[in-house]
Order: C-alpha cells, then structure tokens, then sequence
C-alpha cells in the first residue's frame, strides 16, 4: 500500500474510534471463529476484528468459495502483533499474495481497549485486527457491499505458518472452513449514524469521549511506527 494512501486509511479508522460504538459481531455455531467490525460511512473505512480457536493462522475472504476469492490471511507472531497479507484465492492451492494491499494491520494491544476484546471468547488465541476500505482499489479486489448482506468464506488452522515473521509466508491446509453471508456495516460511527435508537448502536459521551480521543491519537501514531518499521 502506498504511503499516502496508507495516511488515509489510518485517518478512515481514526474516525472510527473516536466515536465507538458497539461493534457488529458474528460467529459460527462452535463459536470456534467470530469475526466484528465497526464502520464508518463517511470514510468507507470498515475495522474487523478475527478471532479463533486456532493457534496457527486464520483467514477471512469475500467470495463463496476459493475458486474466486478476495481473502486476508493473518496471524500472531507475538503477543500484541499482527501480521496479515491480502491475497487472491483462484482454487484448492496456496492464495497468491496481491502486490499492493489493501489491508492495514492494526496492533493488537491498542485495540484491545476498544470494544472488541468484550466480545472475544476466552477460548480464542489467535486475534487479528486490520483495517479495509469498502470499496475495492485494485483489479482481482472484491467491493464488501454497504447496507445488505455480502458473502464470505472463512478458514483456521492450528499449524503455524512456515515462517511466522514473514506475512507473506506459506501455511498449509485449513483445520476448518466454511461460508456464510453477513452484513458488517450496520454497525457505524455515531457521527455517521445518526440516532442510537435508528442504527442500534450506543456512543460513547462525556469523559468517555475525552478517553477516546486520547486513544484515537494513540493509536493512530502506534500504529503508523508500526506500518514504518
């Protein structure tokens, strides 16, 4: 991702935690994976959360199946870190890495004072935090649909990457996958929503709202020092 466009995404989430809300949450039956996000439609900017019972790597996609699918792979490779990649998915083989991302890692430690780590099972100990633009920027990139339901695929392993330092690195075969359909916009910013009675969403007010906007400044920096390293 270029830098600039890398400025732009992190100000997109910088919006959104400045006005937190309760996040979107959905998981499979075995609560094995679940997956939140907060949205902001005035950035088009969308936070996701994943989280799993796998200790090696997880992976969610847009698509109904590997044939044709926009997916983000990620993992810990230390406590409070993530690293993802952004890759294409076109058969039952390795998804390719996408040369320019469209994905930004977040820290694990920052956003786990936001409203996510209330909603994360205690069994998961693999928790990925990225943030992505709605629209796709690129060719092979798929759009996630704003306001109706979009189809995705998902997948854990408990086998770690080949080379966890390395977000590119190879993995091998999924422990679990599936597919479901999901809207992950409906949970948005207060600034963008509106009333809390309309969108079902409760904003942050008073002290708290001082509170956030520390940690939107926190984070934003953090995770730029992250993004240079």
């Amino acid at each position: 991702m270029k830098f600039a466009a890398c400025l732009l995404l992190l100000s997109a989430v910088g919006l959104v935690l400045a006005d937190v809300t309760v996040p979107n949450v959905w998981c499979n039956s075995a609560k094995t994976f679940c997956v939140q996000s907060l949205f902001n439609s005035t950035s088009s900017a969308i936070t996701f959360a994943v989280s799993s019972a796998a200790k090696g790597w997880v992976g969610l996609g847009i698509g109904s199946s590997m044939s044709d699918a926009d997916v983000w792979v990620g993992w810990n490779p230390t406590s409070g870190t993530t690293l993802i990649s952004d890759r294409t998915a076109t058969g039952h083989s390795m998804p390719a890495v996408d040369a320019n991302t469209q994905v930004l890692a977040l820290s694990n430690t920052l956003a786990s004072v936001t409203p996510f780590a209330a909603n994360i099972p205690t069994t998961h100990s693999t928790i990925i935090y990225f943030a992505r633009y709605v629209t796709a920027k690129q060719t092979g990139q798929k759009a996630i649909n704003v306001g109706s339901a979009t189809g995705y695929i998902y997948a854990w392993s408990n086998t770690a990457p080949v080379t966890p330092t390395d977000s590119k690195s190879s993995f091998g075969i999924h422990d679990d996958k599936s597919t479901f359909s999901y809207d992950f916009t409906t949970s948005s910013t207060a600034a963008a929503a509106g009333s809390a009675a309309t969108t079902g969403a409760v904003a942050q007010t008073g002290a708290a709202s001082t509170n956030n906007a520390k940690l939107t400044l926190s984070f934003i920096l953090g995770t730029m020092l992250l993004f240079l390293l």
